[in-house]
């Protein structure tokens, strides 16, 4: 059974994210749970600047926090725990929604923004900020500047 909640803008949000991220970390060895939970911090501030809208779905031993494009039904990259913490890049949208930031994703990382693949370097702030350029650009931000 797969379960998929939007995660609204409003209160509420804050409680299914806690029950959510605790679930995951149940699931999580303890030595992932600080890397989810700096993930899905990282996940909720892209929310609140407006630049992706959470989606959650909980499977039989996995938790996938999707970061979807507002308006579309396709994000960037997928957060998810399957006994360890995981993010995977969707090659595909970096190229049609955020080329600028994919070339020096690419630079930073070689060879990990594939397709449906997990990023296997460290996830440290580095890399996470250009993740949040990267969603900036998509919205139309790095474009202008």
């Amino acid at each position: 059974m797969v379960i998929e909640v939007k995660l609204a803008s409003n209160a509420d949000r804050r409680q299914v994210f806690t029950q959510t991220l605790g679930y995951a970390s149940y699931l999580a060895d303890p030595a992932h749970q600080e890397l989810l939970r700096r993930l899905l911090d990282w996940a909720q501030h892209l929310q609140a600047e407006g630049l992706a809208t959470l989606y959650t779905t909980v499977g039989k031993g996995r938790w996938v926090l999707n970061a979807r494009l507002p308006g579309q039904g396709r994000g960037l990259v997928t957060v998810w725990n399957d006994r360890g913490a995981y993010l995977s890049p969707q090659r595909s949208v970096f190229q049609a929604e955020a080329p600028q930031t994919l070339a020096r994703l690419d630079q930073r990382l070689p060879g990990e923004i594939r397709q449906n693949n997990y990023l296997t370097s460290p996830l440290d702030q580095d890399v996470l900020a250009l993740l949040t350029a990267a969603y900036r650009e998509a919205r139309g931000e790095e474009r202008r500047a």
